[in-house]
């Protein structure tokens, strides 16, 4: 097999001539530039495996060359190398398409690391494999990121409402990615005792503080090799939120009550139900954890944004609940769909889940309809109080008239769109009102 070819761009020599050595070390075939134009004069001479840049070149402006790169050989992959202090510019590179990026002073092992992980093959199966249920543009929009954000070890931030599925998008990144063998560990930062955070985190040694009978490992080092999800991260106090920062550039944690600094291989996905950025200028999030970890950022809109998802939804859950409780619920009908439609949402993806599994608890067999769906405290349309069960009524009239009037008065034709008998047609426009007392 042939060896694979980097080309390292650097205009420190001592620096070009150890992270060359290293590679080559490492098997790799390599070839050096000291320049931006060297290195463009290589890249038109030969093919090459990956391109390892550093920013500081004198020749061209900081993201110049990148630029050009990425533009002329789109498929290339690219690793930058940045001063510890420019995390700015390491997130932009990413954004302009790096794969990932090292600090200086750079280690050997993790330049051989990364230099392997980003030209090892996308372990990612094609779009229609991904189970992250859209149906709407936006979803849809976010599906296509994640396919792209995935195959790298670049961090993600998850912004949206509680209930609007983070966790999930999330558990989507880390199955797509090369990290998928690896563990998923999901933490809620809002859920852990203060006193405890630091312990949960980085873990703590035996005898570290009263009740440390043993050594615990902590989350970073469950997560070794894997993604660490962090939910309601900008519910950290502020005090931990610079150690976490310190541990992800130094890629090493120290357990409490300990001296040792152990290496840890963990990808950060972050969410919030509030925005990152509204939290910096509160004072609430440390800017540099936010510039370090804002590489890729997706805002999940709520429910009641993307009404047309529910159908996809819908049957998603249906198809679930089906599996679960071992019946063959064929679907929901046209009225009860209406029904949802008018409905707020105010717990989001999570709600809907709730409200169709309560359906197959109670027993649930044939097709879903309004009566199976109970009332529930919510927000109609026009942002009144209201509830599910006034909302359905009311969306349920609209689509018995609507239909009525498609085809002109006629009932059979009307109740064989809405998906019910005549009898329940007629059942339901008398209690709605519908009938004059001749056709009572």
């Amino acid at each position: 097999m042939d060896k694979r070819m980097v080309l390292v761009v650097e205009d420190d020599p001592s620096l070009r001539k150890v992270l060359a050595l290293t590679l080559e070390s490492e098997g790799y075939e390599v070839a050096r530039a000291s320049t931006g134009g060297e290195a463009l004069t290589q890249l038109e001479g030969q093919p090459f495996d990956l391109i390892l840049l550093d920013l500081g070149l004198p020749d061209v402006q900081e993201l110049e060359l990148l630029r050009k790169v990425r533009a002329r050989w789109p498929r290339l992959p690219i690793v930058v190398a940045t001063g510890r202090a420019d995390a700015r510019t390491a997130v932009k590179a990413l954004k302009l398409g790096a794969q990932d990026y090292l600090t200086k002073p750079v280690g050997t092992d993790e330049l051989v690391r990364i230099v392997a992980g980003a030209m090892a093959p996308a372990a990612v199966p094609p779009p229609a494999d991904v189970d992250l249920i859209t149906g709407s543009p936006e979803m849809d929009h976010i599906r296509a990121t994640l396919l792209q954000v995935a195959p790298t070890d670049s961090s993600v931030l998850i912004e949206g409402e509680t209930g609007t599925g983070k966790e999930r998008i999330a558990s989507a990144i880390h199955r797509h990615s090369r990290r998928s063998a690896r563990p998923f560990v999901a933490v809620n930062c809002a859920a852990i005792a203060p006193e405890l955070l630091e312990s949960e985190f980085f873990g703590h040694a035996k005898g570290a503080f009263t009740g440390a009978v043993s050594d615990t490992p902590g989350l970073f080092r469950a997560a070794d090799g894997g993604t660490l999800f962090l939910d309601e991260l900008t519910e950290l106090p502020v005090p931990l939120q610079a150690k976490l920062l310190r541990v992800i550039q130094e890629r090493e944690v120290r357990s409490v009550g300990s001296t040792k600094d152990d290496k840890v291989d963990v990808r950060i996905v972050a969410a919030s139900s509030q925005s990152f950025a509204d939290a910096v200028k509160a004072g609430r999030f440390r800017p540099e954890l936010f510039y370090r970890l804002n590489v890729v950022c997706l805002h999940v809109p709520p429910l009641r944004q993307r009404k047309d998802a529910l159908p996809s939804l819908i049957a998603h859950f249906i198809e679930r609940f089906n599996r679960r409780f071992g019946r063959a619920v064929p679907g929901i009908s046209p009225s009860a769909l209406a029904a949802l439609r008018s409905y707020e949402f105010p717990g989001n993806v999570r709600e809907l889940e709730h409200l169709i599994e309560r359906a197959f608890a109670l027993g649930a067999e044939r097709r879903l309809e309004v009566s199976d769906f109970p009332i529930a405290p919510g927000v109609s349309v026009q942002g009144e109080p209201s509830s599910l069960a006034e909302s359905a009524g009311r969306a349920e009239r609209d689509a018995i008239v609507d239909a009525l009037r498609a085809h002109n008065g006629d009932r059979e034709k009307a109740a064989e769109v809405l998906g019910v008998s005549r009898r329940t047609l007629y059942r339901r426009m008398k209690e709605f009102g519908l009938l004059d007392r001749s056709t009572e």
